[in-house]
């Protein structure tokens, strides 16, 4: 039986860590090992990141995302994919920045964040 868009998000809610999955200029994917924020209200997840990173540069050239979530073994995973919105990048450290929202991602520090929502797969 597969999983239920609820237990999927609360794996995804229930971890921290996983693999960003963008597309670079030539169409081919790019990976980055990430750390996460889950967002429970909204169903997504904040991501951080420096506006230098291939992760921003992909996002900002094409605003579609994968996260893979690994679970407690080789078979349990769950992957929320859909539109990226990437806020202002901040001028320092700590700086506040308008709420994004997307499908799951992390809290800034410094960079953009990325929201990506939990579609259930």
């Amino acid at each position: 039986m597969a999983p239920s868009q609820d237990d999927l998000w609360a794996l995804v809610a229930a971890r921290q860590q996983g693999v960003l999955a963008t597309v670079t200029g030539d169409a081919s994917p790019q990976l980055s090992n990430v750390l996460y924020v889950p967002d429970a209200a909204a169903r997504a997840v904040r991501i951080s990141t420096t506006a230098d990173r291939a992760k921003a540069r992909n996002l900002a050239r094409n605003p579609q995302a994968a996260l893979h979530v690994a679970g407690d073994d080789f078979w349990q995973y769950a992957v929320a994919h859909g539109p990226v919105t990437l806020s202002d990048v901040a001028t320092a450290p700590g700086a506040t920045r308008p709420a994004t929202s997307c499908s799951p991602s992390t809290p800034p520090s410094t960079g953009r964040s990325t929201a990506l929502r939990s579609t259930g797969r």
